[in-house]
């Protein structure tokens, strides 16, 4: 979703770009996966996302660096809720999660920083 864009070098922030997203590297996710499954005190829900949340203009940024594409075509948040309705919350507002269960296991993250996790899928 968010790397369509910035290949059509048409990449910037989705709204006013100050909304945090939690995100997940595959890899850290499967490992994340495979560790609770197999950790005897682990019961109950977890978070599965980075313990370095970033905000939407601060990935697209780092998007674009990563695609070597531009950072500068800015999508309204009026022009997000015209063309997804409902769903626009999905993208606009904020949630600023970290995985405080999963670490205090012992999970360790191959990927904790965002820019780097985007140069090993993309890069």
């Amino acid at each position: 979703m968010f790397l369509l864009p910035f290949r059509m070098f048409v990449g910037g922030s989705i709204g006013n770009g100050k909304q945090y997203i939690s995100w997940i590297h595959i890899n850290d996710e499967v490992n994340a996966i495979t560790y609770l499954i197999n950790n005897r005190d682990a019961s109950g829900s977890f978070n599965l996302m980075s313990p370095q949340p970033v905000r939407n203009a601060d990935l697209g940024r780092m998007i674009g660096r990563v695609l070597h594409r531009p950072y500068w075509f800015p999508v309204p948040a009026f022009a997000m809720r015209l063309a997804l309705g409902e769903l626009s919350t999905v993208v606009l507002d904020s949630w600023r999660g970290v995985p405080t269960r999963l670490s205090n296991l012992g999970f360790q993250f191959t990927f904790e920083n965002a820019e780097s996790a985007l140069q090993d899928l993309v890069g």
